[in-house]
């Protein structure tokens, strides 16, 4: 993501955030298979892309009903804000531009276990979010940006 989208999302989240809180790292995320999903259906298409498209798409579907059950909302894509006090969902105009249309949910840090980064390759990173020990698979296209915030989550939860 590049700084501008970086600067949308946090001055989009601006609108959404209590006296005194602060945006800590913000990025935008989707459920993860959904790049896998929409690049195998186009790459293949046909019945095969359509086949191999719903075994990633799965992964997705997994991802938004896990989110659903912690009272958290996902889209593809989003703006993941963490702040000193709270974890945002935020509705984006898509994964180029980053502005942000609204707020989808926002939890306490303390319903959130943890946020983990596994490496994917080339299509970028995974991020693992626990909320309240349901597992939440998300996915960004910037590595780095997925290490500053499993980082910044920890510094969080380690002050």
């Amino acid at each position: 993501m590049s700084s501008k989208q970086q600067q949308r999302l946090t001055e989009g989240a601006a609108a959404y955030l209590e006296p005194g809180e602060h945006v800590v790292t913000a990025l935008i995320a989707q459920a993860r298979g959904t790049s896998q999903s929409r690049t195998t259906r186009g790459a293949l298409g046909g019945i095969v892309g359509s086949v191999a498209g719903d075994v990633f798409g799965k992964s997705a579907r997994e991802a938004n009903r896990a989110a659903a059950e912690q009272d958290l909302v996902i889209r593809s894509p989003m703006g993941l804000v963490l702040t000193d006090r709270r974890l945002f969902t935020l509705e984006i105009d898509g994964m180029s531009k980053g502005n942000v249309k609204g707020l989808l949910s926002a939890l306490p840090l303390d319903a959130v276990d943890s946020i983990e980064k596994k490496w994917v390759g080339l299509l970028g990173a995974k991020i693992e979010l626990t909320v309240r020990g349901t597992l939440i698979n998300l996915e960004c296209t910037s590595k780095s940006e997925v290490v500053a915030l499993a980082d910044a989550f920890r510094a969080l939860k380690d002050a």
